[in-house]
């Protein structure tokens, strides 16, 4: 953090005949600008306990207000699998915090358009390499899923850490919808480079579709078989995930969802 920002914080904290309101707008466009230039999100929250180290001074300022965002969602005639709001606060954690404000577009249902891994690369061959949310329904509560920052869809295939402009990030999640049991598990890049050829991000073959591929095992954290109506799980030390269900399991129904930018 420069001095200068630093300077800009403490003339806030200096201004005691300023209103709370003013105190708290001015707080909120020098914490933006800090957290632009410097991607210090965690550091800048935390300057709030030093300025305002009483509730009562700024009453209704909540230091999580511009953290606490779940994508929004395109409305559709059929059912989604992520219309809850429940389902996308789960999903929202598996996803970057720069794409929790993103709107979820449903592309593809298995249900709907098909169960076939093929015609699902074809239709959403415009997001390879791009962001997505797949979720699987293993039955009518229980759903299981990955965030993809570089899908491998389309001319993509493969996403490794040596892989030209693709996105490292990745996570894997499981949630019931009925009950407040879910768990997430994000991808340790540094695993990556620790030995680049021992795990994939992301794989697609005519026979499956992998997440977080052991070259070692041949397993994966999530796999889903190109007929989009059985996938496999097992421990992934690239997500230091367990099992996300049984190691062989049945799945109902397969969504895939672009992370658009709202407008």
């Amino acid at each position: 953090m420069s001095q200068r920002s630093m300077r800009s914080l403490r003339s806030i904290e200096s201004t005691d005949s300023a209103s709370a309101p003013r105190r708290k707008k001015k707080f909120r466009a020098v914490r933006k600008k800090i957290a632009k230039a410097t991607g210090a999100h965690h550091v800048i929250r935390r300057t709030r306990r030093f300025f305002f180290p009483k509730k009562k001074d700024e009453e209704g300022f909540s230091e999580t207000e511009e953290e606490e965002k779940i994508p929004t969602i395109s409305e559709e005639k059929e059912t989604q699998l992520l219309e809850s709001d429940k389902a996308r606060e789960i999903v929202a954690k598996a996803l970057p915090e720069r794409l929790r404000g993103r709107r979820l577009r449903r592309r593809y249902a298995a249900r709907l358009d098909g169960y076939d891994l093929a015609s699902l690369s074809r239709r959403c061959a415009d997001l390879a390499n791009k962001p997505v949310v797949i979720v699987m329904a293993v039955d009518a509560t229980n759903l299981v899923g990955c965030f993809l920052g570089s899908a491998p869809f389309g001319t993509v295939s493969r996403v490794t850490a040596e892989t030209k402009g693709a996105s490292l990030e990745a996570s894997v999640f499981k949630f019931l919808t009925h009950k407040p049991d879910h768990a997430c598990f994000a991808c340790q890049p540094e695993r990556l480079f620790d030995d680049p050829g021992a795990f994939v991000i992301a794989a697609r073959t005519p026979a499956f579709l992998a997440v977080a591929a052991n070259a070692q095992t041949g397993g994966a954290a999530l796999r889903l078989n190109s007929d989009l109506s059985s996938a496999s799980t097992e421990a992934s030390p690239l997500f230091q995930s367990p099992q996300l269900h049984k190691p062989d399991f049945d799945v109902q129904d397969v969504e895939v969802y672009a992370l658009e930018i709202p407008t």
